[in-house]
């Protein structure tokens, strides 16, 4: 009886389960428990916990405000700059010699020095207080507005005047221009600083035969310079040798020399005592 019994055993399949077939793979594989466990881990899936995802939300939402930010910082450096407008610089006018009443800036353009004649003609013209003097800067604006001082080689050259070389030669460059009050025609003075009085003097006796006509456009417009007398002639104002040019028994154009570094033109004689009257009471300081 005993063997018929293990004959039906081997005879019948056996049942499969899941539980037999993972002993037989673990046993075909000669896998240890700790790698069965290994592998099981590592075929779930994994699943972050709520908390993990929120904090990955809030990290990318920062990363992208960074970006937008930097992004935003690198546009404002890199973007075209608008073109740097230069600040112009104003120009600096020397000071004025003496005591002035008022200041009167003559500005024109490069390309037309006739409207430096112009504007003198305006000033000129205007009705100022009784023995008022203005002082005149001049300013001379060049291409793109930048404004200059003018200087004495300049004023010459605009004017048209020719003067000997020996006086362009002893000219320090310091100057001023300015009105004194009259009724009809304000009068116009020209104070210039000079190095050697001699050698100044000399050129400006010889300067004197064409003096009248380079000076014509500050003279009254009813004078002809064709009939004007050929010489100036000597004379004491304020205790200074002076120099003057004639016209119907008045002054029409002078020059002196005060304490033999100031060289002062003046359309009158009282234009001329005026200046020294000022310049006696407070003596300029020579410019260096």
């Amino acid at each position: 009886m005993e063997p018929e019994n293990k004959q039906d055993e081997k005879s019948s399949p056996a049942i499969r389960t899941m539980k037999s077939d993972a002993e037989l793979y673990i046993k075909q594989r000669l896998l240890s428990p700790l790698q069965v466990a290994a592998k099981t881990y590592a075929s779930q899936p994994m699943q972050m916990p709520r908390e993990s995802k929120k904090n990955t939300l809030i990290v990318v939402i920062i990363a992208l405000l960074a970006l937008s930010g930097g992004g935003a910082a690198l546009w404002f450096f890199l973007k075209p700059s608008a073109p740097i407008q230069q600040i112009q610089e104003i120009p600096k006018h020397p000071p004025a010699f003496i005591k002035t009443e008022n200041e009167a800036i003559i500005s024109f353009l490069e390309a037309n020095p006739r409207a430096f004649l112009e504007k003198i003609r305006i000033e000129r013209a205007k009705t100022l207080a009784p023995k008022s003097i203005v002082y005149l800067p001049i300013e001379i604006e060049k291409n793109g507005g930048v404004k200059k001082i003018a200087g004495i080689a300049e004023i010459i050259k605009i004017l048209g005047w020719k003067p000997p070389e020996s006086f362009a030669e002893n000219l320090v460059g310091q100057y001023n221009l300015m009105l004194l009050a009259q009724k009809v025609e304000n009068d116009l003075a020209l104070i210039v600083t000079v190095r050697d009085f001699e050698q100044l003097f000399s050129s400006l006796l010889f300067w004197e035969k064409t003096l009248p006509r380079d000076w014509q456009n500050f003279l009254p417009a009813d004078i002809d310079i064709k009939f004007l007398p050929k010489t100036f002639l000597d004379a004491t104002i304020k205790n200074h040798d002076a120099r003057i040019l004639m016209h119907e028994n008045r002054v029409i154009l002078g020059y002196t020399i005060f304490n033999k570094n100031f060289l002062i033109f003046a359309t009158s004689e009282k234009a001329l005592a005026e200046i020294l009257g000022r310049m006696i009471t407070v003596p300029p300081v020579l410019p260096k």
